[in-house]
């Protein structure tokens, strides 16, 4: 796969526990004392490439962090690999799939997975921080190729683009010439130029709007959950949010407007009809009722009290301010 094989184990070196990739998880077989060929990391971004073999079959059984927070806020990290022999991967013993010689596969170690290799297959495997690879594919969740086809992805380049890394391995400047190979790798992975652009950007753009929505929804009665967080969440930049908002309207004005409306619902609602104005604020959100109450003047035309007592006149049914 990525040239000639060595001719005795004894030259290479010995496996380190500076380079477990699932540092929890449990091996059967070979690890935790595979041979490495080569490896090298940089301390700048946190990537990591090794070049190692299994003298025997082993599988590597791990239940992952299964932690709650977005994957660039908690210490994920991407395992991109590919082998030179058949692997499976998959989630379960009865969901593991075939991933073919010079494949490359995508792993978060954060998820639980289940590995087997056969006896004497050689793997290159790159190992990214969640960071990283939110930074070049905002919607990380979709690289991760054991789960689903992704026939929109160049594999071949994926594959080049894997073996210049590994051409790289032992040079000094491996850190500053990895980090534009890494950029290259994630965005043919995520499939960035391998559909027609017009297509590609309008879908991607519709498929993260409602993303946006959805997230703004499940988390706007957070008084401290504004842009960033929004952002943060969908491991975006700012920048890039607004790119992805611009055909609508500005992030921080759609979450204020999700907010009003989730007001709305509630001033007119009979289970809330006797709950304060200041109740309502908080439950959708805002620092203070008098916030709210600006806000809402601004949004609707009247103040919350004049709205709650115009719906209960018109039966529930109707605002008319």
């Amino acid at each position: 796969m990525v040239g000639e094989r060595p001719q005795s184990a004894v030259s290479a070196r010995g496996w380190s526990t500076d380079y477990a990739i699932y540092p929890s998880a449990k091996y059967s077989g070979a690890p935790p004392r595979p041979i490495l060929l080569g490896a090298n990391s940089s301390g700048v971004d946190g990537v990591q490439l090794l070049d190692w073999i299994v003298p025997d079959r082993v599988e590597v059984v791990s239940e992952g962090a299964r932690s709650c927070k977005p994957i660039g806020e908690r210490s994920s990290k991407f395992c991109i690999y590919m082998a030179d022999r058949t692997t499976w991967v998959g989630r379960d013993r009865g969901d593991l799939r075939q991933a073919p010689p010079h494949r490359v596969v995508v792993i978060n170690t954060d998820e639980p997975i289940i590995t087997v290799s056969p006896e004497d297959t050689r793997h290159l495997t790159l190992v990214l921080p969640g960071w990283l690879v939110c930074r070049h594919a905002p919607i990380p969740e979709q690289l991760v190729f054991f789960q689903q086809p992704a026939e929109h992805v160049n594999f071949a380049a994926a594959r080049e683009i894997m073996l210049a890394l590994r051409a790289c391995l032992d040079i000094s400047q491996f850190s500053s010439v990895s980090s534009d190979l890494v950029a290259g790798l994630l965005k043919t992975l995520s499939g960035s130029g391998h559909v027609s652009l017009p297509h590609a950007t309008r879908h991607s753009l519709s498929t993260r709007m409602e993303l946006v929505k959805r997230t703004i929804a499940e988390n706007y009665s957070d008084p401290d959950f504004g842009t960033e967080e929004l952002a943060k969440i969908l491991c975006v930049s700012p920048r890039h949010l607004a790119t992805i908002c611009a055909g609508v309207d500005s992030p921080g004005k759609l979450i204020r407007t999700f907010r009003l409306e989730q007001a709305l619902a509630l001033l007119r609602s009979p289970p809330w009809r006797d709950r304060s104005i200041t109740d309502i604020a908080f439950a959708c959100g805002f620092n203070s009722s008098s916030h709210f109450s600006t806000a809402f003047r601004h949004y609707v035309g009247c103040s919350p009290r004049q709205c709650r007592a115009q719906a209960e006149q018109h039966g529930n049914s109707q605002l008319l301010c």
